[in-house]
């Protein structure tokens, strides 16, 4: 069957519901596949969003989110590190970077000393590049998570002049003008 977008035809798109061997799983999150293999559940990664160009021939990604999480089975310790991602020789000018920010977040004033990176070197995930340059590093953001912080150690609060726990505060960071290298 064949969906139709405006002018574009989408061919082997279905329309019709998984089966029941589709959706079938078992308890060790293994799945048959209908070539006869196994398949591993990512328990790790919860989903992935893509936002892509319907008009283009090969549906063009334009944005990717991925959303990590943690589950019964999956250990925190099995969760992505952003320093993993980051060539070995920037992780602590990184890791240094984050921290004043967060520092300043929590202090309730503005971060001074390296408002923004410069020059981060990351390794890709594409084939047609080694290493990633990522021109501009900057702050895109806090979340703060009830959860993690604590008033004086104690209440499920936390608000400017409260301390929060290292997992109570989630930064967002955005990376700019990038290069293949």
């Amino acid at each position: 069957q064949v969906l139709t977008f405006g002018e574009r035809s989408l061919p082997g798109a279905r329309s019709k519901s998984k089966s029941r061997s589709d959706s079938a799983s078992s308890s060790d999150g293994r799945t048959p596949s209908s070539k006869g293999q196994n398949l591993i559940r990512l328990r790790m990664l919860q989903k992935v969003n893509f936002t892509i160009d319907i008009g283009s021939d090969d549906l063009q990604i334009e944005s990717l989110t991925l959303t990590f999480g943690q589950t019964e089975n999956c250990p925190k310790d099995a969760l992505p590190k952003l320093l993993e991602w980051i060539k070995p020789n920037y992780r602590s000018l990184l890791y240094n970077w984050a921290q004043s920010h967060a520092n300043a977040f929590a202090s309730g004033t503005p971060c001074k000393d390296m408002p923004s990176l410069r020059g981060v070197k990351l390794i890709s995930p594409m084939q047609s590049a080694n290493t990633i340059l990522a021109g501009e590093v900057t702050p895109a953001g806090f979340e703060q998570l009830d959860s993690g912080c604590t008033e004086n150690g104690t209440g499920p609060s936390c608000t400017s002049g409260t301390s929060c726990s290292a997992g109570g505060l989630l930064m967002k960071i955005e990376m700019r003008k990038l290069f293949a290298h």
